[in-house]
């Protein structure tokens, strides 16, 4: 069992390289920011070690065959927003007609 945490977009590269070569992981979870996760990905993917993040990053899963993605992007939250917005608008417009009518 690993953890380790740092604010630098290298550092998370680096944190992989050491994990493959001196621990030799076989997987990693984690790289949550996208400033870390692109990095941590290319090196991940690099050595084929499956790289699990919940990034926000569009294209991270381009990278390779080893990196996944199980959170929800920028585009996909903002089209989940508006989708809300617009029901709970239009459920309001006819609480609205029907009161008018009333």
């Amino acid at each position: 069992r690993c953890w380790r945490d740092r604010h630098a977009d290298n550092f998370a590269a680096l944190i992989v390289v050491s994990l493959v070569l001196e621990r030799g992981v076989i997987a990693i979870v984690g790289a949550i920011f996208t400033y870390e996760a692109e990095p941590a990905a290319i090196e991940a993917e690099r050595f084929g070690v499956p790289l699990l993040t919940i990034s926000t990053a569009e294209d991270i899963t381009a990278i390779g065959p080893h990196i996944f993605r199980n959170g929800v992007t920028n585009a996909a939250q903002m089209k989940a927003l508006v989708e809300h917005a617009m029901a709970r608008a239009a459920r309001a417009a006819r609480v609205e007609a029907a009161a008018v009518r009333g």
